[in-house]
């Protein structure tokens, strides 16, 4: 469901629209595709905005150059998921081209990471490291990498700095590395959810990570 509302939002993330404009869109979706209401929360925030309290629309409208994040935690029938995604409202820079790849690939790096008896905190810190190595946004990843999804949006394990906990199979997370600044008009953020197995991770999400172009 909530891929249908990201593709959705993804046509209508346009210089001149407002951010309630792309949450309407995007809910319609998902009511569509549920046949039913279904409670979400989440971040439908464009531009610099990101950057400082996100979270539900507002009247701001997209200008040139923004990006978007729709950073989307729906419960359905007792169960949570978690993705996100960054699309451009226009044409981008190849600085900000490349900074994308560097999430994306992130996401990839988490992904050969995650194992069972893989240390949280290990995972948390390799992608720091990785993301770091775009110097202009060094130092701008600092929440989390990630973290359990299930009978609630956000639980155990949490892949942070100071975690003592370790994968195990069976365990559904959501991994969201990202870069902020003003250099990138916000940020950039991808989220996919996984299933943790025997041997490695299996992707549960199939929405494509393309920035919109």
């Amino acid at each position: 469901m909530v891929e249908q509302g990201c593709a959705a939002a993804y046509n209508i993330v346009k210089p001149g629209r407002m951010e309630w404009e792309v949450y309407n869109e995007f809910y319609a979706a998902v009511v569509k595709q549920a046949g039913s209401s279904v409670p979400f929360r989440g971040d439908f925030a464009c531009g610099t905005r990101a950057l400082s309290d996100g979270g539900a629309p507002t009247r701001r409208p997209i200008t040139a150059g923004d990006f978007f994040i729709l950073d989307i935690f729906p419960c359905y029938e007792g169960c949570h998921a978690d993705l996100c995604r960054t699309f451009a409202a226009s044409s981008i820079s190849e600085s900000e081209a490349r900074a994308w790849e560097t999430v994306r690939d992130a996401l990839a790096l988490a992904e050969s990471l995650i194992r069972p008896g893989a240390k949280a905190s290990t995972i948390w810190r390799e992608l720091r490291q990785f993301l770091d190595g775009f110097e202009a946004a060094r130092g701008s990843f600092r929440h989390h990498a990630g973290h359990g999804i299930g009978l609630d949006g956000q639980e155990f394990p949490w892949l942070i700095s100071g975690s003592d906990q370790t994968l195990r199979a069976g365990e559904v997370l959501a991994l969201e590395p990202a870069l902020y600044g003003e250099s990138l008009k916000g940020g950039i953020r991808l989220e996919d959810n996984y299933v943790v197995t025997e041997t490695g991770v299996k992707k549960l999400s199939t929405f494509p990570l393309e920035i919109k172009l």
